[in-house]
């Protein structure tokens, strides 16, 4: 397996060789809607492909992914359309998914069971992940799917499609229109908090709002408490050891500086479970930000994270297609600490 493709990349092409051993016709050149069509028997699938960093499905990013999968595949020539996720899909979520929408779900269960026949793509396919695939195997009724009896199940695609609501897409757009600057800072912070709302549902409860320190001189803007009910949540509860998280909303028209990187730091602490910031701004941090960012980890081990529009904007486009905005959340995270030096 290739090391040095990104997962998801590598987690695509595996689906495509597990389709081919189970005589599918992948086509990729007349789509760009899709990541592929794949073909059997004479039947077309528009197939889109999606890799998570958590094992447990989501059934938020589960019904986005869905819903745009038969937006893009209606147009195309195809019959039927598939949509292949890493994560497991528990049997009751997947009888409700299959009951709201006409495509095939195949999960990383039935990828275990396809790629069966073939030792070295078992073996790839085990790779991508980091938990071993054992452990959740027995625990699924599912055992004597195949893929031949899996795409029978399949119906044909809707003549009318399902409603696609972008509310990522109208946040961003509602954040662009926010000048920078102290005037705007209220809506700024309105626009901001529904962002994180949208995007970390299921992930963060509590939304406690301008919360002062209890010395009384300090106030952050947002403060919630972490399920780790995700890839990055979990890493953050077990490894840095924080149960809680604090926002900051920087409405300023340039980079943000050390200063206010040290006065995010002061809110951190480790008794309290409060060992990890995120810090939205519209320019991103400047170097000397950027310094003590790196020092409040390799000294405290505090992990603050800094997002700009830019990074907002991705993650909400991210959430309406299906994809997991933590999974850029733990890739921003993994980047800043495979860099840190002593």
């Amino acid at each position: 397996m290739e090391q040095h493709q990104e997962t998801p990349i590598v987690f695509e092409r595996i689906a495509k060789e597990i389709l081919i051993a189970n005589r599918f016709h992948i086509i990729v050149d007349e789509v760009r809607a899709v990541n592929f069509i794949a073909e059997l028997n004479k039947v077309r699938w528009a197939t889109e492909v999606k890799y998570y960093r958590s094992a447990t499905a989501q059934l938020s990013l589960m019904e986005n992914a869905a819903t745009t999968l038969i937006n893009n595949a209606k147009p195309l020539p195809v019959e039927k359309a598939m949509l292949i996720v890493s994560c497991y899909l528990p049997p009751e979520m997947r009888e409700m998914l299959e009951a709201r929408f006409p495509i095939l779900f195949v999960d990383r269960l039935d990828l275990t069971i396809w790629a069966a026949k073939n030792a070295s793509l078992s073996r790839d396919l085990e790779m991508v992940f980091d938990d071993p695939l054992g452990k959740t195997t027995t625990t699924d009724n599912r055992s004597k799917r195949t893929s031949t009896t899996a795409t029978r199940k399949a119906p044909q695609l809707p003549k009318e499609l399902p409603e696609k609501k972008e509310q990522g897409a109208a946040l961003c757009k509602s954040l662009d229109k926010i000048e920078s600057g102290h005037a705007s800072w209220t809506q700024f912070e309105s626009i901001c908090r529904d962002a994180l709302q949208y995007l970390f549902e299921d992930h963060l409860v509590g939304w406690v709002r301008q919360n002062r320190t209890d010395d009384g001189l300090n106030i952050f803007d947002l403060v919630c408490r972490v399920k780790p009910a995700s890839a990055f949540w979990q890493f953050i509860v077990d490894q840095i050891d924080s149960r809680y998280v604090v926002f900051e909303f920087k409405n300023y028209s340039a980079a943000i500086k050390k200063y206010q990187i040290l006065t995010t730091e002061c809110y951190l602490l480790e008794k309290a479970l409060r060992k990890t910031a995120i810090v939205i701004t519209r320019k991103g941090a400047d170097d000397g930000a950027k310094g003590a960012i790196a020092g409040a980890m390799r000294e405290q081990g505090k992990l603050i994270l800094v997002l700009d529009d830019e990074d907002i904007c991705e993650m909400l486009k991210k959430k309406d297609g299906g994809d997991d905005p933590s999974d850029y959340l733990f890739k921003k995270a993994d980047d800043f600490l495979l860099s840190l030096s002593r």
